[in-house]
């Protein structure tokens, strides 16, 4: 099996902790959130898991949308494609040895 790219597998790793360990990420959210309010930690569970994909691809549309954002600062950027700065090779890596497979 080859290895991804280091911050790829590191990033899958702690993707993979919060949707295993509930109780692991919400004593992560009070450590660095600085919170301890059991419904405000709920509610930024629930609303993390929802919106943290479960295959963590960088969405083109995404890149595209923060490529026009910086084209007044950066001039260089116009016409420049999403594709040109987007590399999924290690995430589909991860994905095709079933690594984010549902458990």
């Amino acid at each position: 099996m080859r290895r991804p790219c280091a911050a790829t597998g590191a990033y899958a790793l702690a993707l993979r902790r919060f949707q295993d360990d509930k109780a692991y990420t919400l004593d992560v959210f009070r450590k660095y959130l600085g919170a301890d309010d059991p419904t405000f930690m709920e509610e930024s569970y629930t609303l993390f898991r929802r919106h943290l994909a479960a295959v963590p691809y960088v969405s083109e549309a995404g890149m595209a949308r923060a490529l026009a954002d910086l084209v007044a600062e950066e001039p260089q950027l116009a016409g420049r494609q999403p594709s040109e700065w987007v590399d999924s090779r290690f995430v589909r890596e991860l994905e095709q040895q079933g690594y984010f497979a549902s458990r």
